[in-house]
């Protein structure tokens, strides 16, 4: 038997409530697999699903026996991935392990060598051309000296290789089909349900500094192969899709406008309802300069579009200068946000639109985090978890906030400690202000106690469980507590009075989904979520 690649990911979260159906989380191993095959090499799949244990995947590779395995690291499973593979080496140390994924820029990609024993491959940047190459000359003992796109360990001392190249247009349109391995052995009459992921283009066409995606090169696919995509899996029953670009429109309008006739002529030929969602920006759809291209807008919601998810980061141009959210050289982002949403209000009911939101980075002051409070309640309309209240700056490989992080500390002796804790996504934002540091740590406590309710909020109403009374009033007791919170800080409230402020929010949660228990027990038999189970197991306890 020839030698072979198992490709695997550890999955460590629960599914995001905004997407429509069960998500099947596949594409990255789905697409290598196929690069891999394409070449004439043997790779097998293999997601390690939450809840699994590791004597799982020791005895899937005991089974499946492969010469190499292949582990894609995110940020929310950096760790899990790392224990991972130092089982596997343990285990099975003959087996050569190769760890890659959006965690891995050249400098992590060293730390993580130097720092780990067991580790001595890295994919660094997009693997479909890099791998098929890395793996024919691990399995035929060729060099690697000239591999680009690699970091890689020999005999103590780790080499970094040039980087390659992103994906052209070309080589994006040229590449096959994902393969169909995970998808399988789904029931067919439940695909349905499922939504899957497809790709239509790489990179970002903007230069936010929080991002680890740096390029400022977008590459869209041609719009006749994007349909490709579409038809594999509608063939294989599929109909739910989550479009996984960082920014699906970009800078071409005309591509996204022939992807949506595309879709409207699929939906003819299947006969069948297609939805889905993407990502974009405020200035996605034009900006204030340009007006805004509602025939788009228009068009890809009648072929099915039912969520853009936005990245707003925040409510003052303050804070968006700082993240440079522009697209161009003085615009005004706060007023470009306000532009867009004034325009998607055509579209209600039929159209979400998801909010992306930083509340605090390093520079924040309390004034500016009350405006990002009024800003969504002011214009995010019906925000109903509490959520999106509390999210803080996370520092990404790549990215041009992480660089100015990891600079000045270089020499410093907690220069390992900081770079260990920006990989596995816990290090902590250094506040200029100490209400702001204050505000931080309220924050984790309102997130401990609030998290599950937010979660089984944000499911029922993506099924349109609440009237239009229940959500204005989620919405404005949202605002009234985190408002709240923050005069707790400017008054200077004590633990017990803060915490008290905390459980009075809870308890509203609790109060008001006691009003929808029964949706909740149909979606904890459904779903399988945690929040939804503690939530509902709170509710019979009362």
């Amino acid at each position: 038997m020839g030698k072979k690649i198992l490709l695997t990911k550890i999955e460590t979260r629960e599914q995001d409530p905004r997407v429509s159906g069960d998500l099947v989380d596949c594409l990255t191993l789905s697409v290598l697999g196929s690069c891999l095959r394409k070449e004439g090499l043997h790779a097998d799949l293999y997601v390690h699903e939450l809840g699994q244990s590791s004597e799982d995947l020791l005895r899937v590779i005991d089974y499946k026996k492969p010469d190499i395995v292949g582990i894609s690291v995110k940020i929310f499973n950096a760790r899990e991935s790392v224990k991972a593979g130092e089982l596997i080496n343990k285990k099975f140390p003959s087996i050569k392990i190769i760890f890659g994924g959006l965690q891995f820029d050249k400098f992590f990609a060293n730390f993580f060598l130097k720092k780990y024993p067991f580790a001595k491959y890295v994919v660094v940047g997009q693997g479909e051309k890099t791998l098929p190459e890395f793996v024919y000359k691990l399995f035929n003992k060729k060099s690697l000296e000239n591999t680009a796109g690699i970091v890689y360990k020999e005999k103590g001392k780790v080499y970094t290789n040039k980087l390659r190249a992103p994906l052209t247009k070309e080589e994006l349109d040229s590449l096959p089909l994902p393969v169909t391995d995970l998808i399988e052995d789904i029931d067919f009459e439940k695909r349905k349900e499922k939504t899957v992921q497809i790709r239509t283009s790489t990179g970002c066409n903007a230069f936010c500094s929080f991002c680890y995606n740096q390029e400022g090169k977008w590459v869209g696919m041609d719009p006749e192969r994007v349909k490709d995509y579409f038809k594999l899996y509608l063939d294989k029953g599929f109909s739910n899709f989550l479009i996984v670009d960082n920014n699906f429109i970009g800078p071409d309008q005309k591509r996204a406008e022939k992807i949506a006739d595309i879709i409207l002529n699929l939906r003819k030929e299947y006969k069948k309802e297609i939805k889905f969602q993407f990502d974009g920006r405020t200035d996605s759809f034009g900006t204030i300069r340009e007006g805004f291209n509602h025939g788009l807008l228009q068009k890809l919601v009648d072929a099915g579009l039912y969520d853009i998810f936005v990245g707003f980061e925040s409510g003052n141009e303050y804070d968006l200068k700082l993240m440079k959210k522009a697209i161009f050289k003085g615009q005004n982002v706060l007023d470009q946000h306000l532009f867009f949403l004034e325009n998607v209000k055509k579209y209600e009911g039929k159209l979400t639109i998801t909010p992306g939101f930083i509340m605090l980075n390093e520079d924040s002051d309390l004034t500016r985090v009350k405006q990002n409070i009024d800003f969504i309640h002011n214009n995010l309309e019906y925000q109903l978890s509490p959520n999106i209240y509390r999210y803080l700056l996370s520092f990404y490989p790549g990215s041009t906030l992480t660089k100015k992080k990891i600079r000045p500390v270089q020499n410093y002796p907690d220069f390992e400690s900081i770079t260990e804790k920006i990989f596995y996504g816990t290090l902590e934002p250094d506040y200029k202000r100490t209400e702001i540091a204050k505000y931080a740590n309220l924050l984790k406590k309102v997130k401990e106690r609030l998290y599950n309710s937010g979660r089984v909020i944000s499911y029922l109403e993506r099924e349109r469980r609440f009237s239009s009374h229940e959500k204005e009033k989620i919405h404005n007791t949202n605002y009234k507590f985190f408002m709240k919170y923050v005069e707790s800080i400017e008054r200077g409230l004590g633990k017990k009075q803060i915490n008290s402020i905390i459980e009075e929010h809870n308890d509203y949660f609790l109060n008001f989904l006691r009003g929808h228990a029964s949706d909740i027990e149909n979606l904890t038999n459904r779903e399988n979520d945690s929040a939804s189970k503690e939530i509902l197991g709170l509710l019979k306890k009362e």
